[in-house]
């Protein structure tokens, strides 16, 4: 199976090409055949993202959570433009990366009825859901709607996607939601979203460095912006987010590895 895999990037500067290496060398060891498109905001700055990956540079310029929705609607465009070609596509924030080898088959696989047999080989029920799309649920950030950092999206999937910015209902403290989210997959089709929740085995942060479903990497604020999310005052854990950075970069599989813990023999090595 064949997955395209879109990016948006704030722009082309030294970190959000760092990001943008680290991601195809997790895809690279991860997934067995795909391709990458990224949107660059603020166009390129000589070659290297033209070098790696299809690059859409969208006129004018947004910033934050409006360059977020816009770009996740030019890949969107891409993607539908592209569907005969792959069988699933992939949205993913510049600084979340599939982890573990063959996810996409592990996925799959839990996103699919599957039947129970039993001693005698006799059929005896299905279980499961055949679900249309994957993606977090952030109860540690007291989110109940679903992010857009990491989404998988079955083909029969794509004509319900769509990304909007606005009012939610309330999270789990009971506070208004506003954010960037897609429409038909909170209400509607919810029971068709299989939920990535947390699963790190080790936290540095409650917030920062999350491992969801034991199968993708989110490091959280990789653009570069203020660490501000909305369970700051909730967990009252302050971190240097450079700091993480740094260590990350530093030795990725290393790092990776120690935070998700569950399969260490099934996690990707880079650079080696």
């Amino acid at each position: 199976m064949k997955v395209l895999v879109g990016t948006v990037f704030k722009e082309d500067n030294d970190l959000q090409r760092k990001w943008l290496d680290l991601q195809l060398s997790f895809l690279a060891a991860t997934t067995e055949a795909f391709e990458h498109v990224s949107v660059v905001w603020g166009g390129t700055k000589g070659d290297h993202f033209a070098k790696k990956t299809t690059v859409i540079e969208p006129e004018g310029y947004q910033q934050a959570s409006q360059a977020h929705v816009k770009g996740l609607r030019y890949l969107l465009h891409f993607f539908r433009q592209r569907e005969a070609e792959f069988d699933n596509f992939l949205f993913l924030d510049s600084d979340a990366f599939p982890i573990r080898v063959d996810w996409m088959k592990h996925l799959l696989r839990k996103m699919t009825v599957s039947p129970v047999f039993g001693p005698d080989g006799a059929f005896l029920r299905e279980e499961g859901r055949d679900f249309e799309i994957a993606i977090p649920v952030r109860s540690e950030n007291l989110e109940n709607r679903l992010h857009a950092s990491i989404l998988f999206v079955k083909k029969v999937a794509l004509p319900h996607i769509s990304f909007d910015y606005q009012e939610l209902k309330p999270d789990l403290c009971g506070n208004c939601e506003r954010d960037v989210h897609l429409p038909d997959y909170e209400e509607d089709r919810r029971r068709l979203a299989l939920p990535l929740m947390r699963s790190n085995q080790w936290n540095v942060h409650p917030l920062a460095c999350g491992i969801y479903f034991d199968l993708f990497y989110h490091h959280c604020c990789g653009s570069g912006r203020e660490f501000n999310l909305r369970a700051n005052k909730y967990w009252d854990a302050p971190t240097d987010m450079s700091k993480l950075t740094w260590e990350l970069m530093g030795n990725p599989s290393e790092f990776v590895a120690k935070l998700a813990g569950w399969t260490p023999q099934q996690y990707a090595k880079i650079g080696d």
